[in-house]
Order: structure tokens, then sequence, then C-alpha cells
């Protein structure tokens, strides 16, 4: 089986408001105050480019699914045996995948354009059908 993707759909707009509230932070302490040192009118630019960055870098891929374990990625990972899936609940969040060998895995369905989400859901339900038999 081949690796597929699933994107997240959702850019946190926080990143991009704190980046200008940056901006706005240090184009009035360069113009209305002088008193301070100079290492504090300089804080804002490396964290406008850090908030500009996280904004631009952070739809990225959200769940994949490769050789019948599907994953989580970003530094707090989690992977879930698809051939070990009991059954799965779904309520109006998602759908939560249960296992008797391994830990509940949550799919967030905020995170997930329509399309995938119904994907996704299609090939879990192949899964969930084959542990059945």
């Amino acid at each position: 089986m081949s690796v597929i993707e699933f994107k997240n759909s959702k850019k946190k707009k926080a990143n991009l408001i704190t980046a200008v509230l940056w901006i706005i932070y240090s184009i009035a302490m360069f113009y209305y105050d002088s008193k301070n040192s100079i290492w504090y009118k300089y804080l804002g630019i490396p964290l406008v480019f850090f908030y500009v960055l996280a904004y631009f870098l952070d739809k990225g891929i959200i769940y994949q699914i490769d050789n019948n374990i599907i994953k989580t990625k970003g530094i707090f990972s989690k992977s879930f045996d698809l051939n070990d899936l009991k059954r799965i609940n779904r309520n109006q969040h998602g759908m939560r995948l249960i296992s008797d060998q391994q830990n509940d895995f949550r799919i967030e369905k905020s995170f997930l354009t329509i399309e995938d989400y119904n994907t996704l859901e299609s090939i879990l339900k192949t899964y969930e059908k084959a542990t059945e038999q």
C-alpha cells in the first residue's frame, strides 16, 4: 500500500495576528520610546519572523497511513496499527479508533477537509469490516 497523507485544513490565524501586533509594538518602540535599552527595541524583529514562519509552515501533514499504520505527525506523534482495530466510535468531533492491544487513537474532524475526512473514514471502514469477520 502506498503512503496516504492528509493535510491540516486550518491555519492558526493567531500566529499571523501575533506577528502583526509585534510589528505594531516594534514600530511604537522605535518612534515613541527612546529611554529603554536597545535589545528591548529589537526584540520584536525575530519574533515577527518566527510568527510569520509559523503561520506559513503550519499547514502540514497531520495524518499519514503507511503499511496499515496510521500516524499523527508532529512533536508528540502517535501511531495505531489498523490490523488491531476493533471498532470505530464516531461522534460530531471525529472518530476514535479502539483496540484491545493499543491505546485509543483520536481523529479530529475539524482539522481535515470534508473530502479528506470522508476518504479517511472509507479507508477505516475497510479495516473495521476486515476485523469483524
